[in-house]
């Protein structure tokens, strides 16, 4: 058993890579998938479910609840949706923040390739 469980998000990234070396497709796209959930909550604390009525949800400790999916979305569409141009005159990429929260949700929990 290892004495140090740390895992950086640097971590995640090298693994990622070492996935794709090492031709583990399936592996590489599903953590590459999660690296926005943490980038997006980093970012956008301040994105938080809501009642219909404009209440935040608390969660069992009364602190507000994450809206991972508004998170995500908005990490991704500010920060990697201009990697995902096909050509710097393109005005909007070929995927965007609502499409790869889509995949993330069907791949991971639905086991779907979209």
């Amino acid at each position: 058993m290892r004495g140090d469980v740390s895992f950086t998000f640097l971590h995640r990234v090298e693994e990622v890579e070492q996935n794709i070396e090492d031709e583990r497709w399936q592996s590489a796209l599903a953590l590459a998938l999660t690296l926005p959930d943490i980038c997006g909550g980093i970012a956008f604390p301040g994105i938080v479910k809501r009642y219909r009525d404009g209440r935040i949800m608390l969660d069992r400790q009364k602190n507000p609840t994450r809206d991972v999916g508004g998170q995500y979305i908005r990490w991704f569409d500010e920060y990697a949706g201009a990697y995902f141009k096909l050509s710097p005159t393109d005005e909007k990429p070929y995927i965007c923040g609502d499409r790869c929260w889509q995949l993330r949700c069907e791949y991971l929990h639905q086991n779907i390739w979209v």
